[in-house]
């Protein structure tokens, strides 16, 4: 998975993401991320340990970090 810059256009947020441990989980948790309302795009880099979202419209970062949690994994915004 390739970190990738997001649309300045577009509201987006970068996740820490703790308890990846292999492409398996990087794959897992982008999907869950995908998978919430009001996600245009994410990237989740294994090595950075981030997660890199792109909304459609206004921000839901709870939304997003609750659908990290649902996977299994924790994750909170950077400063």
């Amino acid at each position: 998975m390739s970190f990738a810059a997001t649309s300045s256009s577009k509201p987006a947020v970068t996740l820490h993401v703790n308890g990846m441990a292999c492409s398996s989980c990087a794959e897992r948790v982008e999907k869950a991320i995908l998978a919430t309302p009001g996600v245009a795009s994410a990237a989740v880099d294994l090595a950075a340990k981030r997660a890199a979202v792109t909304f459609a419209g206004a921000p839901k970062t709870e939304a997003v970090i609750a659908a990290i949690a649902a996977a299994g994994y924790e994750s909170a915004a950077e400063a």
